[in-house]
């Protein structure tokens, strides 16, 4: 959920939503609010790649904004995890 104050509405934009993410632009701030899958989902990897790229087609599209991204990565930093790996 993403929450913004209602002073704040005339100044604020939905950009994309969807059940992973949701980025609203406010003012000359975009706010990234994802939900990653978790250990054990099927085809856990293929859906982290789907939501990046699609990030990364959406603050394209916003050079002039600052971004904020927050959220449920559903990784533990502590363990070797392939989603956490750079593809070679």
């Amino acid at each position: 959920m993403t929450l913004v104050h209602k002073t704040l509405t005339k100044h604020t934009q939905i950009i994309c939503s969807n059940e992973r993410f949701v980025i609203v632009a406010v003012g000359h701030l975009l706010i990234v609010n994802v939900y990653m899958p978790c250990v054990g989902t099927e085809n856990r990897f293929l859906i982290y790649q789907e939501i990046i790229e699609i990030l990364e087609f959406w603050l394209d599209k916003h050079p002039d904004k600052q971004v904020n991204i927050g959220g449920d990565f559903n990784v533990n930093l502590g363990d070797s995890n392939d989603c956490l790996q750079m593809p070679s």
